[in-house]
C-alpha cells in the first residue's frame, strides 16, 4: 500500500507519563476521538488502548479527515523530548489520490 511519512510530535505528554513512557522506535495507534469536547478533530495516540497524547492541533484536521476518508496513519517515537512534546514520524498509509491530497495540505 502506498504510504509517506511526516515528522511532528506526540503533544501532551506530561500529562500521560504516568501511564506511557516512550520508547524510541515504537509504534503507537492513532485513532479520531470525536467525543473529544475541546477539539472535534482531535486525534488521540493510543498504547495498549489507553490515551498516551494527542497529534498538534494545527494537524488533526487534516490527519481526522485522512482517516475517516478510509487511510491509516500509525506514530513512530523518533526520539525523546523535552516531556511536553515527544518527536514522532506520523506514517499515512492509503490510495494514491487521498495520500496526494493529504501531502498538499501539509504544505499549505
Amino acid at each position: 500500500m502506498p504510504s509517506f511519512e511526516y515528522e511532528s510530535v506526540v503533544r501532551g505528554h506530561h500529562k500521560y507519563k504516568a501511564i506511557w513512557s516512550p520508547i524510541v522506535g515504537e509504534e503507537l495507534e492513532v485513532c479520531r476521538e470525536p467525543e473529544n469536547r475541546y477539539d472535534r478533530h482531535a486525534v488521540a495516540l493510543k498504547k495498549r488502548g489507553s490515551v498516551v497524547g494527542h497529534v498538534p492541533r494545527e494537524n488533526s484536521k487534516i490527519m481526522f479527515e485522512f482517516m475517516a476518508s478510509g487511510g491509516r496513519i500509525t506514530c513512530r517515537v523518533r526520539k525523546l523530548g523535552n516531556g511536553l512534546e515527544v518527536p514522532c514520524v506520523y506514517v499515512f498509509s492509503g490510495n494514491k489520490t487521498l495520500l496526494a491530497k493529504t501531502k498538499k495540505s501539509f504544505r499549505k
